[in-house]
């Protein structure tokens, strides 16, 4: 990756997961709640990990809604274009 962000302008896009924030903002009812909601955190903690790797590595990354999604993408490019990433 930091070889390819050298030359390139790298964009990761990836949909915002709602689900295991209302997951985890969820009053458990029942064990299996606290387990899904001791899921949730383990993957946004993982998710978080990779992120920070990744613009480390040079790449500027993207969550948004699915309803948002292709905004963000375009927002990116047009900011990369601005700063003459491109």
């Amino acid at each position: 990756m930091p070889i390819l962000a050298r030359r390139h302008a790298v964009v990761v896009a990836s949909v915002a997961d709602t689900d295991l924030a209302e997951t985890i903002a969820a009053e458990p009812a029942s064990p299996r709640d606290v387990y899904a909601a001791s899921v949730a955190l383990d993957v946004l903690a993982a998710r978080t990990r990779v992120v920070r790797r990744l613009r480390h590595a040079g790449a500027d990354v993207l969550e948004a809604s699915p309803e948002r999604l292709a905004a963000a993408c375009v927002g990116a490019y047009l900011r990369a274009k601005a700063f003459a990433r491109l």
